[in-house]
């Protein structure tokens, strides 16, 4: 009680603290204290490359395109993987790879069957007859009661049956 009596009962004035920023602060920073902006395109080089690699690995990813696979396209099955396909105007085969949950398994089988798949697909690319194509690998198997060689034969003799691929390897 006895520093009250050193008080002033006037109001101080309003000192401003540095510590808290005051409205409108940025506009008073000096000119050529911000960063200089690159110019033309901002993109960086890393993401143009991986459109590139996109490009050349293209599949089908929308509902739609599987939708219309199914519906006006042709159906040959196998007993592991099932294979729908469509003749489509585009400048090569592109693919799309289906495992179902009811068929395959959880996930870790049902990623397993679509890398086989993929694998399958690229070692037979080369030997498609037709460039201009669409095509839909059903996975009916669980990987881990059939082998890799298994599913491949089976996806050759079915691809085979529809007259996609050449049979001379």
């Amino acid at each position: 009680m006895q520093n009250e009596a050193n008080v002033s009962a006037a109001q101080h004035e309003k000192e401003n603290d540095t510590r808290i920023s005051q409205t409108h602060e940025h506009e008073k920073r000096p000119p050529g204290s911000e960063k200089e902006e690159s110019k033309g395109k901002k993109t960086p080089e890393r993401l143009i490359m991986r459109e590139d690699i996109r490009i050349q690995s293209r599949r089908l990813e929308k509902n739609s395109q599987f939708r219309l696979v199914y519906s006006e396209g042709k159906r040959e099955a196998g007993t592991k993987v099932v294979i729908y396909f469509l003749k489509h105007e585009s400048d090569s085969v592109v693919p799309g790879f289906v495992a179902s949950k009811k068929r395959t398994g959880k996930a870790c089988q049902r990623n397993r069957a679509k890398r086989h798949m993929r694998e399958i697909f690229t070692r037979l690319k080369d030997r498609f007859t037709d460039t201009n194509l669409w095509i839909v690998f059903v996975a009916s198997f669980r990987p881990k009661e059939c082998t890799f060689h298994e599913i491949l034969a089976d996806v050759e003799s079915s691809l085979g049956r529809a007259g996609l691929i050449s049979t001379n390897g």
